[in-house]
């Protein structure tokens, strides 16, 4: 999880690391946390002046690779972010965020199968899994290519029976469901949320729409 800041808070801590860094430049550190404050802040030249940094002063320090590899892919530059989270995958094959960063970079680079081969280990690795990261493998699924959407669909009702009716994990069936013309698969969905629901506006409203269709 990232940290949370009132507003200024990043911009005050990002001051207070400078000068610890003017009385103390070589701790590799303060340019760690300073790099990571400015890339919250959306400074990505100054976080990544602050990664090469690191790289000069600890040579052997390969998370440094992960923070370029996710400043990169925050910025676009996805083919340069996938050679840096290659190397850190090599050096550190089962930390999560690691391959969570490098799937969604094979994403934007058109490479969905081995990004749900990253998403599959990822998952592997922990009991219970953010919902997002079992949805993003779903969608690297489908972006395999049509025979893959119901493996996708299946993966889903999988972590759905392992980890309980979670909304996030339903609403992402049911649109698989709906853009493939399970109409009534997609409404059987519906009707078991419903039964669990104090408060069923949406999911009537969602039903009906269906219904139309």
């Amino acid at each position: 999880l990232e940290p949370m800041f009132a507003h200024d808070e990043p911009y005050h801590r990002i001051n207070e690391i400078t000068i610890k860094i003017e009385s103390n430049p070589r701790n590799p550190d303060l340019y760690i946390e300073r790099g990571e404050l400015c890339r919250l802040t959306s400074q990505l030249d100054l976080a990544l002046s602050d990664f090469d940094r690191l790289s000069l002063l600890d040579p052997d320090n390969e998370t440094v690779n992960y923070h370029c590899g996710r400043l990169l892919f925050e910025a676009g530059q996805y083919q340069a972010a996938r050679i840096a989270l290659d190397q850190f995958v090599s050096v550190y094959p089962d930390q999560l965020q690691g391959l969570m960063v490098r799937a969604r970079v094979l994403r934007k680079l058109k490479q969905p199968l081995l990004a749900v081969q990253d998403y599959s280990y990822a998952l592997s690795l922990v009991s219970y899994p953010a919902p997002v990261l079992i949805v993003e493998q779903a969608e690297a699924l489908v972006e395999v290519g049509e025979p893959f959407v119901d493996l996708a669909i299946q993966s889903l009702n999988e972590a759905i029976q392992k980890h309980g009716p979670l909304i996030l994990l339903e609403s992402c069936a049911i649109e698989l469901e709906l853009g493939h013309g399970h109409y009534d698969a997609a409404l059987a969905r519906i009707d078991r949320i419903l039964q669990g629901m104090t408060r069923k506006e949406k999911w009537l409203l969602r039903r009906g729409e269906i219904l139309e269709k």
